[in-house]
């Protein structure tokens, strides 16, 4: 060990015996300071080893010179902190819901009455409803949902109707417990479609093998009714072709079908071809021909669709009565039930029995038509007397009440107060289009029949089972 390690250690050992005395003074502390630095950087050069420094403890408990320790005064221990128990607040009832379907003869106010429903919250619902929907076309087969409070039953909380597939009217009951109405308009995405075919046995047949909804099929034959007999006119060979609106939901399927836009019946090889058009000046729809001449009439030839003629106008054996005698009307045949369509736009004149015709109608129409329908199964909704109807606008179905075989329609026509035959009658033509307007109706066939042809066919030929 060198001069110095050794002068460093006898400073080191004087420090710690320096150290022994005055312990826990603010001397003894900045010592023993130094002597710790010294010696462990002896150490770690290997000079000296740990046990070679044996510092004393200070007592702290022993005043000193230079620091007392303080009285401490003990803090009172806190009291247990009292066991809190949080009890939940019961769920609230949710609400329930129910769904009545509108059966024959029902009101909404029938509806809400059996449902439970006090007067008075239901009077308001309806008075709120009234304002987006009119709740005397309520439909057979249509569903009300009724949602109650949970706790309240009889607390009605909202009652929504859907009176069409795009249409959602609702009335809710509000906080101060009044109704309040909204109308939620659902989209529908609007498609073209085009069908056509050979007729192997029926119009109707063929239409519907090339996946035409019935609904579309009537409307083409309300089209075409003022010029065609579809009893005696339409035959083997004949064909189709039509172009029309569907609007399908959010999930692609059809939700509804919209306006035939062409329809085209080729009867004995000539084509008679109609076309949807709207006037400017006036607003108004109708189907023209290709020379924009409409082909509406005051009064339809066949007021009721797919029926069969089964008796002509003039003498024949009754088959009831069994003799001869003057048949002043034609008898269309078809199941019971079937629409009947109004003739023409008019007035109702008479709804009600009447004698050997059974369920009577009678129509007033402008000018000096009148037209009649007999044996009735029973009246559309609305038709009463002094009622105004519009033509196609369906006033009955077919049935076999009074003087009757079987299920049919029984139509005249009176002209002049005098019955003629509904079958031979010429009736004058509708608007023919000029000028300007019949400029535009020309511009629009060159897009319509780019269009027409621009659209994939659907086609499948009917045939005789």
């Amino acid at each position: 060990m060198g001069t110095d390690t050794t002068g460093i250690l006898k400073r080191l050992f004087a420090i710690q015996e320096d150290l022994s005395v005055d312990v826990g003074s603010s001397r003894w502390f900045a010592q023993s300071g130094v002597l710790g630095m010294m010696g462990a950087g002896l150490i770690s050069l290997g000079m000296i080893s740990p046990e070679m420094l044996d510092l004393p403890s200070p007592n702290l408990n022993q005043p000193t010179e230079s620091a007392i320790a303080p009285e401490v005064t003990p803090q009172p221990t806190p009291p247990a902190l009292a066991e809190v128990i949080v009890t939940p607040e019961p769920a609230l009832p949710e609400p329930l819901t129910k769904s009545v379907t509108i059966g024959r003869g029902d009101t909404l106010a029938r509806v809400l009455d059996t449902s439970g429903v006090p007067n008075k919250p239901a009077f308001l619902a309806i008075q709120a409803l009234s304002k987006n929907f009119d709740v005397r076309k309520l439909q057979v087969g249509q569903t009300v949902n009724l949602v109650f409070d949970g706790e309240a039953q009889d607390q009605l909380l909202e009652l929504r109707i859907k009176p069409e597939v795009d249409r959602i009217v609702t009335t809710s009951r509000n906080d101060e417990g009044n109704f309040y109405s909204e109308v939620e308009i659902l989209p529908l995405e609007k498609v073209m479609r085009r069908a056509s075919g050979r007729i192997d046995n029926s119009l109707y047949m063929a239409m519907d093998k090339a996946g035409v909804a019935p609904e579309v099929i009537a409307d083409l034959i309300m089209v075409f009714s003022f010029d065609v007999d579809f009893q005696r006119e339409i035959r083997e060979g004949d064909s189709f072709d039509l172009y029309y609106e569907q609007f399908l939901d959010d999930a692609g399927q059809v939700a509804k079908h919209g306006t035939i836009l062409h329809g085209s019946l080729t009867l004995r090889g000539k084509p008679i071809n109609l076309y949807h058009y709207v006037t400017s000046d006036d607003g108004r729809y109708d189907y023209y021909n290709d020379k924009g001449h409409s082909v509406r009439k005051a009064l339809l030839r066949t007021p009721i669709d797919g029926a069969r003629l089964t008796s002509r106008f003039g003498k024949r054996r009754h088959p009831v009565l069994g003799y001869t005698k003057m048949h002043r009307g034609a008898d269309f045949g078809a199941r019971r039930g079937t629409p009947i369509r109004a003739a023409g736009d008019g007035t109702i004149q008479r709804a009600s029995r009447f004698g050997s015709f059974g369920k009577y109608v009678r129509i007033r129409h402008s000018g000096e038509f009148e037209t009649a329908y007999a044996h009735m199964k029973g009246y559309a909704k609305g038709i009463r007397k002094g009622a105004k109807v519009k033509q196609g606008q369906i006033i009955g179905y077919v049935g076999t009440t009074g003087r009757s075989t079987g299920p049919h329609l029984h139509y005249e026509v009176h002209k002049n107060g005098k019955q003629v035959n509904p079958m031979g009658l010429k009736l004058p033509s509708g608007r023919r289009l000029d000028g300007p307007e019949l400029a535009s109706f020309q511009a629009m066939l060159v897009e319509r029949k780019v269009a027409i042809n621009a659209t994939p066919t659907t086609t499948q030929v009917a045939t005789t089972d």
